[in-house]
């Protein structure tokens, strides 16, 4: 149990918390990350759909009907620093030692987007390369890294330079203004982009839109409407040592760390747009193949419609009262396009709250080795439902979840579009719909100490876990993400 003290509550209250919230959050630090009972992959004509040509110009055009009288929008997390990215850089620093994957860093330096404004700091303050190609490549990394120089290490990976273009360099962020004003602009011309980004950023962050977004109006033909919001401070979770025991700084002070992408589930409840596209800061391409991966969002758009206006017809039909043939075709439809799993002698009641919540459409791709989580038909609460699952909630140690992952065949690269309003124009309350048991805890270091950190359940895991969910296949090429330095001399990252 924890000790209540005065000044325990003083910094719950900081974090808008109470005891309650925290001692919850202990009960999943003692159950761990919980491993799910994965049944089978979801594939192609079990869980994926696969959308030929024909039906891509129905599903086209569904959507831009839909944007006649619906608002559209694009919600893009964007806090996370750089740091990660560079990691290699920041390893060559420490014990220059001279990797292959260095190797090819310096091979290839010229097609990084932010070699020219290391050359152009390089001549600025007079700094000449002299010696050996390993000396001068340190000083174009300490260049690149340091606060002193370019300062890419701490900045933000929406304000990296990603692509190098023939007139222009573009960052991150610039690639997603320019996307988005290829499908989602409204019919009054206005192109909404909410970005969640660091507190700590935000000057930095306001202060390059405000320089570009005149630029890519004129360009577009479009008016942006830019917002951003920050992680809440109550979506923090408490640290605890192996014992489950309140971690404390050095200052004495109750240790809370962010909560994961989870954490913005409320950011995301406080957009009030009909059909909001969900997509990470780093997975752009440079404009000629993000025009094609433009039209597989207007796809999943249409497929979104499709199923949107179906379950509202539905749901209305169910609040006047059906006859049973009615309501055996509402079962099928509930089956066939939801996924879900529906017993035929199910209530009206019961068919009614399984209709009425938030609609995902999720893009997948084919897994080329990719990390990170996958399609998945999963057994909760006696019920199989189709989720997207992380490695660390599957069970390696049973042979049947192993032969699971082994027989799967796509990846989930964060590619979702979603309604959020019920058949009401009412927002759901997006809480209502999480499986909380499903947070995250891992294993982290703190002052040479060895902690436990919480997660929230993932924010297209645990926290979309009771939402209608649809998986459609969508081409690779629309898959382009930063994870490493290396990865933007991918040609989706070359002009």
């Amino acid at each position: 149990m924890i000790e209540i003290t005065e000044q325990f509550i003083k910094e719950l209250n900081k974090y808008d918390m109470n005891i309650d919230e925290v001692e919850q959050q202990l009960v999943y630090f003692q159950k761990g990350t919980q491993k799910l009972d994965i049944q089978r992959p979801a594939v192609i004509a079990d869980g994926i759909l696969m959308i030929g040509d024909e039906s891509a110009n129905y599903y086209k055009s569904l959507y831009e009907e839909a944007l006649e009288t619906l608002k559209v929008g694009k919600f893009v997390p964007a806090s996370g620093a750089a740091s990660r990215m560079f990691k290699l850089l920041f390893n060559y620093l420490e014990n220059e030692e001279v990797t292959p994957e260095i190797e090819k860093f310096a091979e290839n330096f010229e097609k990084f987007a932010f070699s020219k404004p290391v050359e152009d700091y390089l001549q600025l303050h007079g700094i000449e390369l002299k010696g050996s190609d390993r000396e001068n490549l340190k000083t174009i990394v300490e260049v690149l890294l340091d606060n002193q120089g370019i300062g890419y290490g701490a900045t933000p990976k929406a304000l990296i330079d990603f692509h190098l273009y023939a007139d222009e360099i573009r960052k991150a962020v610039d690639e997603q203004l320019a996307e988005a004003a290829s499908y989602a602009v409204n019919d009054d011309g206005s192109c909404h982009i909410h970005f969640t980004i660091s507190e700590a950023h935000e000057t930095r962050f306001r202060t390059y839109l405000n320089a570009v977004i005149d630029k890519y109006e004129k360009r577009y033909g479009v008016r942006y409407r830019i917002s951003w919001s920050f992680q809440h401070r109550n979506t923090d979770t408490i640290a605890v040592d192996k014992e489950f025991r309140p971690v404390k700084t050095n200052r004495g002070k109750l240790l809370f760390r962010p909560g994961g992408h989870g954490a913005l589930l409320p950011n995301l409840q406080d957009l009030n747009d009909d059909i909001i596209f969900i997509k990470n800061i780093d997975n752009v391409q440079v404009e000629s193949i993000q025009k094609r991966a433009s039209e597989h969002k207007k796809i999943l758009g249409g497929k979104l419609m499709e199923l949107r206006k179906a379950s509202h017809a539905y749901l209305r039909s169910l609040d006047e009262g059906v006859d049973v043939n009615l309501k055996s075709e509402i079962i099928d439809f509930a089956r066939e396009q939801l996924n879900l799993d529906v017993s035929d002698n199910i209530d009206e009641n019961e068919l009614h709250k399984l209709l009425n919540r938030p609609l995902r459409v999720c893009g997948m791709v084919k897994n080329e080795g990719e990390p990170g989580g996958g399609p998945f038909w999963v057994k909760q609460n006696g019920k199989v439902s189709l989720q997207i699952v992380e490695k660390a909630q599957i069970d390696f140690s049973d042979p049947d979840q192993e032969k699971a992952v082994d027989q799967s065949t796509h990846f989930n690269p964060v590619d979702i579009v979603c309604s959020l309003k019920n058949y009401k124009g009412e927002s759901f309350d997006l809480n209502d719909f999480i499986e909380r048991d499903w947070s995250f805890v891992s294993e982290k270091s703190y002052n040479g100490q060895s902690i436990l950190a919480l997660e929230h359940p993932g924010l297209w895991n645990g926290s979309m876990a009771y939402w209608n969910t649809v998986f459609v296949q969508v081409p690779l090429e629309t898959f382009s993400p930063v994870k490493t330095v290396l990865d933007l001399i991918k040609p989706a990252h070359q002009a």
